[in-house]
């Protein structure tokens, strides 16, 4: 029963995220909650101007701590992570692929080729140039090293580049690995687009019952949580407020919060019958099938459980949107979960020790700017770099 309630959970955190406002290529009507009517049209403009996007630079800064938790190689734990990247596509496919998706999981099965050109396509089109830093707690590179056999620093520098369905990255961050890569020069790259397109093709062709109801659970997962009944769970539990105006970098924005009742939601009667209408797609998600018995048995101990698991838990996502053209200026997302109570009546159940996990937390804080929307700089590949062919990556698995 704990780990069908568990699995519960997970596909709560999946449909919530999938709400958030984001730089996202969703057809839905945005959330506006009790806003007025000319701020909901905002959103709008907003949701119909991300579409048009071809190009932009995103800046990203993240942080992440755990705390309090037993089990943990320490009291705290921080990781960090910061992303400048410049991004490019072509706003006609992205569109395609996803009318395609909201179609639903019968058409997108009726339509696998289509699915897989669009797909293909898309990596072929799209264009990255990302600068990745990542700063690990002293204790995750620890066992990180020890579990690697090699020495794996606490500050990771990677850079990434996708160009023309080619995917590279330099080899400089993963000296640590050892020199056989950066022997093979400053950068390695691999036809990622290519490689997709093999993949769907042995999926399309594969004769193997097991592998086609795997792709359709896929297909199923995909389309069931941006389905419109999903969007109808939601509404009674997003609660979206406009903030006062802004400026982001010198252009004048629109603020929208948004929010998200988690609590509400887990006790609403539409999500347990949802759950139960959508169980053979979430039995996929899990590595033994559940029962419908089994997941009325989870509802009971989420029911009981819910308050005191979702009573420290608070999430927002504010949008900074351009007054003029409604673009996404800036986005920052904050997740904090504070579990003492859940904790200390673990405790109380003698789940563990007394006195446990009084200052447990799971927070997570993630700020993004983005700017020359549809004149980021040009992506160019790596020149001299060593491509590793598809055949030689097949025959070393």
């Amino acid at each position: 029963m704990r780990k069908n309630a568990l699995l519960i959970l997970l596909v709560i955190a999946l449909l919530a995220f999938s709400a958030a406002p984001a730089l996202a290529q969703d057809l839905p009507e945005p959330f506006c909650g009790d806003l007025e009517e000319a701020d909901c049209a905002i959103l709008q403009a907003a949701q119909d101007a991300q579409m048009e996007i071809s190009s932009y630079v995103s800046t990203v800064d993240a942080t992440a701590l755990v705390a309090g938790i037993p089990g943990l190689p320490a009291d705290e734990l921080t990781f960090e992570w910061s992303q400048d990247t410049v991004l490019s596509m072509d706003p006609e496919l992205t569109m395609a692929m996803a009318e395609l998706q909201m179609q639903g999981p019968e058409a997108m099965m009726e339509n696998l080729e289509e699915l897989a050109d669009l797909t293909v396509q898309f990596y072929q089109t799209l264009g990255v140039d990302a600068t990745v830093d990542l700063t690990l707690p002293e204790e995750i590179a620890s066992i990180l090293s020890a579990q690697a056999g090699v020495e794996v620093p606490e500050d990771l520098s990677l850079q990434v580049v996708m160009v023309d369905g080619f995917a590279y990255i330099a080899t400089e961050g993963l000296a640590f690995l050892g020199p056989q890569l950066t022997d093979m020069g400053e950068w390695i790259g691999v036809d990622l687009a290519s490689a997709v397109e093999m993949g769907f093709d042995q999926s399309l062709n594969s004769s193997d019952p097991a592998q086609q109801a795997q792709m359709a659970q896929s297909l199923g997962l995909s389309s069931m949580l941006s389905s419109e009944e999903v969007r109808g769970l939601f509404e009674d539990f997003v609660v979206v407020e406009r903030l006062d105006d802004a400026d982001v970098d010198g252009t004048d924005v629109a603020v929208f919060e948004t929010s998200f009742d988690f609590a509400g939601f887990l006790a609403s009667p539409g999500f347990w019958q949802f759950l139960t209408d959508n169980l053979d797609t979430i039995s996929s998600m899990s590595q033994t099938p559940i029962t419908e018995e089994e997941l009325q048995q989870a509802q009971m101990a989420l029911t009981f459980l819910g308050p005191a698991l979702l009573e420290g838990l608070e999430f927002t996502s504010t949008s900074s949107l351009g007054a003029e053209d409604s673009l996404p200026y800036g986005q920052l997302v904050s997740f904090n979960w504070d579990l003492a109570g859940l904790l200390q009546f673990a405790a109380s159940t003698g789940a563990v020790p007394a006195g446990t996990g009084r200052d447990a937390l799971i927070s997570l804080e993630i700020d993004a700017t983005n700017s020359e929307f549809d004149a980021a700089p040009e992506i160019t590949a790596p020149e001299d770099a060593t491509i590793i062919p598809l055949e030689g990556m097949e025959a070393s698995q």
